[in-house]
C-alpha cells in the first residue's frame, strides 16, 4: 500500500488544516471540552493485523465513522429479527456462578461523580472510566502502543487516504441481545458528531455509508492518520441502536447499552455506578489473558471526595482500588496487603515556554533572543524538579511527545534539546550582552533581566514554578511568579503580560507536537505561523498510516522546536495505583488504563 505523503497531498492536507485553523484553532474549541481522549498510534500495525491470513477473528482489525446525524435519525435496523440466535436479553441477570475461586467485587475510588453516562454527551473523564466498561470502540490501544481490532474482521484504506472500509466482525452482540452490525457503527459514529455531541468536529469532517450488512465505509475530506485515535476514544463508542431509539432525543443518563464487559446495574448519584459482569462477553483484548466475561461478579465506581477518606477507605477495605495521591506512594511501597502499579505510559507534557503574544510574530522581549531563551533551558534543572518536588514520580523528558503516547521511543530523548549547565547558560548570556549587576541581576543598557512567570495555582506547579524561579536567579535573572486560577490563566497566557509560562498539556496521540505549536491556548500557539520548516514536517506527519513513519517525522518536528526553545519539555507525570492484595490479576493497559477483566478478589 502506497502512503500518501506526496508533496500535492502535503499541500492538499496544508489547505485542510488551513480550514482548522478558520475555526479559531485549538484543541479544547476542537474538541469542546478539555477531557484527554484515548491515545494514538499510527494505522500501520492496525493494518497488519487486518492483512493476517489467520482464521482466528480475534487477531483482525478495526474502523470508525460519523456525520451530523441526530437523535432522530438514529432508527434501530433489522438486527433485532437475529435474535432467536443471540444471546438472551437478560443472560446476565442469571447469575451465572464464577469460576471456583474467582468473583467478588471490584470497587474503585473516585473524587467525582460521573454528569451523565451516555459516551456522546459525557464531558469528564470521570463518566468516560466507567462508560469503557460497559461500551466498547472499534479499536483499542494496547499496552504497546499499538491499536487492537475489537469489533471489526478486517479494516482496509485507500491509497489516498481517504476512504476507510470496515468489516465488521459476524456474531457479535450488544447486552440487549441484538446484533452488532454496520449500521450500528454508522449510527454511533454519526450520533457522536452530531449537534448535541460534546465533541462534533472530532472525526474531522468524515462521512459514513453502509455498503452491507457488515460493512462500512468512513470517508475523509482529507488525509488524516491522527482518525485512529478518535475510533479508539471513549466518547465513540458503538452502542446498540434498538437502546439508542427507545433513549429518543435524551441521554443515557440509566446507562449505555454497549457490548462492553460489565453491565449497568444501577446509579446512586454522587455515590456509586454499579456494573455486574456480562456473561456473553467475547473479550478481544490484548491486555486480557481472559477470552470470555470478567472474573468478578460486580465492579464498583464509588464518590470519594476526600483525599484522606480515600486512603482511610483503602486501608480498611471498603475500597479495594485506588489511584493513590503522589505524596502517599511512600506510605504504600513496602506494605504486603497492597501491590503497586507504576503507569510511565502518561501523556502528558509539563513544560517550560516563553510567550509569543497575541497579535504577535515573535516571543516577548527578552525571549526574542535565541541566546536567551537558551539560557533558561540550561539553567533548569529538571533532574531536581523530579527528585525534590514529585518524589521520583516522573519520566524527564527532553521531547514535545509524552513517554505514554503512541510514536513514543528512545528516540526522542536522543539529540533533542539542551543538557542542565549553569556555567553555559551565564555564557550565553554574557553573549547576548547582559551584564551580571552587583545585586546579582543582569542589565543592558540601563534595563534589568526582569521576567514575570506564571501557572495555574495548583500546589506542585507552584512548588515546581519556585524551584525554577531559584534556579534562573542564579544566572542573574530578576523573575517574580504568579500562580492564577485556572480559567484566569487560560485567558491571560498570551496576554504579553508574562513572558514566561509553566504549565502542562495533556493529549494521548502522537500528533500533540503539532498541537504544541499550533494550539492557540498555548503561550507558543503560533509557532507554526513562525517557523515554516516546523510547520511542513508537523502538518506531513497527519499524513503517513505507517506509525514508524509518522514518529520519524513527529520527531523531527519536537527536534526543530525544542532547538529553537519554542519550549522547554520538562517530564511526563508518573501515576501509581494500589490494589489491595486480596485482588487478584489487576493489570494496567495502555496508557494505565485499568484492566478489570481478568480480576477477581480472592477470599479468606
Amino acid at each position: 500500500m502506497s502512503h500518501p505523503t506526496n508533496s500535492d497531498n502535503l499541500h492538499e492536507s496544508k489547505a485542510g488544516m488551513g480550514s482548522l485553523l478558520d475555526l479559531g484553532l485549538n484543541r479544547r474549541r476542537f474538541l469542546k471540552a478539555t477531557t484527554a481522549v484515548a491515545a494514538t498510534a499510527g494505522l500501520g500495525t492496525l493494518l497488519a493485523a487486518c492483512e493476517d491470513d489467520s482464521d482466528d477473528d480475534d487477531d483482525a482489525a478495526a474502523a470508525v465513522d460519523t456525520d451530523d446525524a441526530t437523535d432522530d435519525d438514529v432508527v434501530a435496523d433489522d438486527a433485532t429479527d437475529d435474535e432467536e440466535d443471540a444471546p438472551a436479553d437478560d443472560a446476565a441477570d442469571d447469575d451465572a456462578p464464577a469460576a471456583d475461586g474467582e468473583g467478588g467485587v471490584l470497587i474503585r475510588a473516585e473524587s467525582n461523580d460521573a454528569e451523565n453516562l451516555d459516551p456522546h454527551r459525557r464531558r469528564t473523564a470521570y463518566a468516560g472510566y466507567v462508560i469503557q466498561e460497559m461500551c466498547q470502540t472499534v479499536v483499542e490501544l494496547n499496552p504497546d502502543l499499538e491499536y487492537d481490532p475489537i469489533l471489526l474482521e478486517s479494516f482496509e484504506v485507500s491509497d489516498d487516504g481517504l476512504v476507510y472500509t470496515m468489516n465488521v466482525r459476524e456474531d457479535y452482540y450488544f447486552q440487549d441481545g441484538t446484533q452488532l452490525d454496520a449500521e450500528a457503527i454508522k449510527i454511533s459514529h454519526e450520533r457522536s458528531v452530531d449537534e448535541e455531541s460534546t465533541w462534533p468536529d472530532q472525526f474531522y469532517g468524515a462521512t459514513w455509508e453502509v455498503i452491507d450488512d457488515m460493512t462500512v465505509e468512513m470517508t475523509m475530506p482529507e488525509p488524516n492518520a491522527g482518525v485512529i485515535m478518535i475510533m479508539a476514544f471513549n466518547g465513540t463508542s458503538i452502542l446498540s441502536p434498538a437502546s439508542l431509539e427507545e433513549a429518543g432525543t435524551g441521554d443515557l443518563s440509566e446507562g449505555a447499552v454497549g457490548s462492553g464487559p460489565f453491565k449497568f446495574v444501577e446509579w446512586d448519584i454522587n455515590q456509586q455506578v454499579v456494573m455486574e459482569r456480562w456473561d456473553e462477553f467475547v473479550d478481544n483484548y490484548s491486555h486480557s489473558d481472559n477470552d470470555g466475561p470478567p472474573k468478578a461478579d460486580q465492579l464498583i465506581f464509588r464518590v470519594i471526595p476526600d483525599e484522606q477518606t480515600q486512603i482511610a477507605a483503602l486501608e480498611t477495605g471498603e475500597i479495594n482500588i485506588l489511584d493513590l495521591p503522589s505524596q502517599q506512594v511512600s506510605n504504600f511501597e513496602d506494605d504486603d496487603n497492597y501491590e503497586l502499579f507504576r503507569n510511565e505510559q502518561g501523556t502528558i507534557i509539563a513544560f517550560l515556554s516563553p510567550v509569543i503574544p497575541e497579535g504577535g510574530d515573535d516571543f516577548v522581549a527578552p525571549f526574542d533572543e535565541l541566546n536567551v531563551r537558551r539560557a533558561v533551558a540550561q539553567a533548569v534543572n529538571v533532574d531536581e524538579i523530579i527528585e525534590g518536588v514529585l518524589a521520583g514520580l516522573a519520566v524527564r523528558n527532553r521531547s514535545t511527545l509524552p513517554t505514554g503516547n503512541p510514536g513514543y521511543t528512545d528516540q526522542f530523548q536522543e539529540d533533542m534539546g539542551y543538557d542542565f549547565d549553569p556555567d553555559e547558560a551565564m555564557a550565553l548570556l554574557d553573549e547576548a550582552g547582559w551584564e551580571m549587576g552587583d545585586d546579582g541581576v543582569r542589565e543592558r543598557d540601563g534595563e534589568r533581566l526582569s521576567i514575570l512567570m506564571r501557572s495555574v495555582s495548583e500546589t506542585t506547579l507552584g512548588r515546581i514554578a519556585q524551584l525554577i524561579q531559584n534556579q534562573l536567579q542564579q544566572i542573574g535573572f530578576e523573575i517574580e511568579y504568579e500562580g492564577q486560577e485556572r480559567a484566569l490563566f487560560y485567558e491571560g497566557i498570551r496576554s504579553g503580560e508574562a513572558e514566561l509560562v509553566l504549565m502542562d498539556y495533556n493529549w494521548g496521540e502522537a500528533d500533540i507536537v503539532w498541537w504544541m505549536g499550533n494550539d492557540t491556548t498555548l503561550p507558543a500557539g503560533v509557532y507554526g505561523e513562525m517557523n515554516e520548516e516546523f510547520q511542513e514536517v508537523a502538518t506531513e506527519g497527519w499524513l503517513p498510516t505507517d506509525p514508524a513513519e509518522r514518529a520519524e517525522l513527529y520527531y523531527q518536528a519536537s527536534q526543530i522546536m525544542v532547538e529553537d526553545v519554542a519550549c522547554i519539555p520538562l517530564y511526563t507525570p508518573v501515576s501509581v495505583t494500589a490494589v489491595r492484595s486480596e485482588v487478584r490479576d489487576f493489570k494496567l493497559g495502555g496508557q494505565g488504563r485499568m484492566v478489570y477483566t481478568d480480576a477477581y478478589v480472592e477470599e479468606d
